[in-house]
């Protein structure tokens, strides 16, 4: 069997191979797999140097599926406005969109049709 030392180190690539934009499922079952693993922490690691050590891999899975679940949850967030400005556009189609002027990354307009020089 492996050691937890192991298994820990295996949630921790896991947690690193999800991504930039992770499934909230995917991060769901990693988090289910580091409770079992804490678990098995606190009940089978006896000796202070050897608990301190697989706590210390055990904040850095956790601290990882912590960024991937913002993560996950920032891209639902993104997909279900994008979603809910489609929604409005179908119902209201004489409405502008609630969308913002388009800008590029420094925050200027993007469309040079749009430039308003006096």
């Amino acid at each position: 069997m492996r050691s937890l030392e192991e298994r820990f180190s295996d949630a921790i690539t896991e947690v690193k191979r999800l991504g930039k934009e992770p499934g909230i499922e995917d991060v769901d079952v990693l988090r289910r797999v580091l409770d079992d693993l804490d678990h098995e922490l606190r009940t089978t690691a006896h000796e202070p140097v050897e608990r301190r050590e697989l706590s210390k891999l055990s904040d850095q899975a956790r601290g990882l599926l912590i960024h991937a679940h913002a993560r996950a949850r920032t891209a639902l967030d993104i997909a279900d406005a994008a979603r809910r400005r489609e929604l409005h556009a179908l119902e209201h189609p004489t409405v502008l969109d609630p969308d913002p002027l388009p800008r590029n990354a420094y925050g200027h307009l993007s469309a040079p049709e749009l430039d308003f020089d006096r």
